[in-house]
């Protein structure tokens, strides 16, 4: 184990949100002029999205009176830029049956939407947004959309797998290079279970506490790496997917995945954060850096909507050496949320590192160092099993203060 990592590590997430120059006031962030072109000179250029016209991270509004094409011109946009990405294009008013078609004098197809409307009056707006008052048109703009329920898996299913008692294969791989007492925290951290295959399962808690799904999958217990092999069957697999095979959800019930992790945010408002792409990595780095709240995406491409949570915290990601690009141009367009990309492994990675697609954790553990274990040797570990992670520092400091001496351990019913 490198230490001298984890200390480089700890320093760029202390040290993410405090450029030099600069003062946080609220949600203001006071810095020069030239720490701010700095900034800037780190996110990567935008790309055109339509000729000068659109560039990415820009709203573009077509603004003239009506009947002068605006419509007509969007889809040309559209159709253009659906050339090298994807686009939504959303016609909040119209039938599929209104329009011209491209080849018009062939076919002779137009169905304007003045004759939609003549054709179709229920299907006219009851007034004409123009029409609408200042105060309308904000009560309009506010009104809440109805949510769709979040689908979740029962509690029970989470108890019943959480057995630090009984290893995966991933834990009895961790058990080699993890102090036992820590381990056991960050089985309870993140309520890692176990199949009676003894593979993984990772949960997918949000902030309210509700079980979302869990990630099955398989590793290896002599190095902890997960199993690849095309021949080993259920490799990854989902706890939704097998309680909806055997009748336990219902058909209807539909998969919205968080950050694993997430459930940790209400319980420590003020930490930093930091995310990686593997939920194994978030796991070891949570058990050597507590720190900090250690989230995990799932995948490289797993950015979206799930990120929303992160609202008002000081995120540092930590992507795998082959996502650095990837995760810099998508983050750097994450809106509000507050988002430093770490260069860590970009630095310090070698090309065999590169070649193997390393994350942070495989840096850590490149040395193949086992950590010393002689804390385990302590008496008082028998008690500080039963505190949380973040106060079993404080808990041995008292114990040796005082230099007591464990006797006996009464469960309290």
């Amino acid at each position: 184990m490198d230490d001298q990592i984890i200390k480089d590590i700890t320093a760029e997430i202390d040290n993410a949100f405090t450029p030099e120059g600069a003062a946080e006031i609220g949600m203001l962030t006071i810095k020069t002029a030239n720490q701010t072109v700095e900034d800037a000179a780190m996110r990567p250029d935008p790309d055109q999205l339509y000729h000068e016209l659109w560039y990415e991270c820009e709203v573009c509004c077509l603004f003239a009176d009506s009947n002068l094409g605006k419509s007509i011109y969007a889809v040309q946009m559209a159709d253009e830029i659906s050339q090298t990405r994807n686009v939504l294009y959303v016609d909040c008013e119209l039938s599929d049956e209104v329009g011209r078609c491209d080849h018009e004098s062939a076919c002779g197809y137009h169905y304007p939407p003045s004759d939609y409307f003549r054709d179709h009056p229920d299907a006219k707006p009851g007034h004409d947004w123009r029409e609408l008052t200042a105060e309308e048109r904000i009560r309009l703009l506010l009104k809440p959309k109805p949510q769709t329920p979040i689908c979740t898996i029962p509690e029970a299913i989470i108890t019943r797998s959480v057995r630090p008692e009984i290893h995966s294969n991933l834990t009895l791989y961790l058990s080699t290079i993890l102090d036992p007492v820590v381990l056991e925290g960050v089985i309870f951290l993140y309520r890692l279970g176990v199949t009676k295959d003894r593979d993984t399962i990772f949960f997918q808690i949000d902030a309210r506490g509700r079980c979302r799904t869990g990630k099955i999958m398989k590793y290896n217990p002599s190095n902890g790496h997960r199993i690849k092999d095309e021949n080993v069957p259920f490799k990854i697999t989902w706890v939704h997917s097998l309680l909806k095979a055997r009748g336990s959800l219902p058909p209807s019930w539909a998969l919205t995945q968080c950050l694993f992790g997430e459930h940790q945010l209400p319980q420590y408002p003020q930490r930093k954060v930091a995310l990686v792409e593997s939920e194994k990595t978030a796991v070891i780095c949570a058990a050597l850096m507590p720190s900090y709240i250690w989230l995990a995406t799932g995948g490289k491409t797993q950015l979206g909507d799930k990120l929303s949570v992160l609202a008002g915290r000081e995120v540092i990601a930590f992507p795998d050496v082959d996502g650095y690009e990837e995760w810099k141009k998508k983050l750097s367009t994450s809106g509000s949320l507050n988002i430093r990309i770490s260069d860590y492994l970009e630095k310090n990675a070698t090309p065999e590192d590169r070649e193997a697609h390393i994350d942070i954790a495989d840096l850590l553990f490149r040395q193949s160092t086992v950590i010393s274990k002689k804390e385990t040797e302590k008496p008082s570990n028998s008690i500080l099993r039963y505190f949380a992670p973040e106060h079993r520092a404080e808990v041995q400091a008292l114990i040796d203060e005082l230099e007591l001496v464990p006797v006996s351990i009464t469960k309290i019913t």
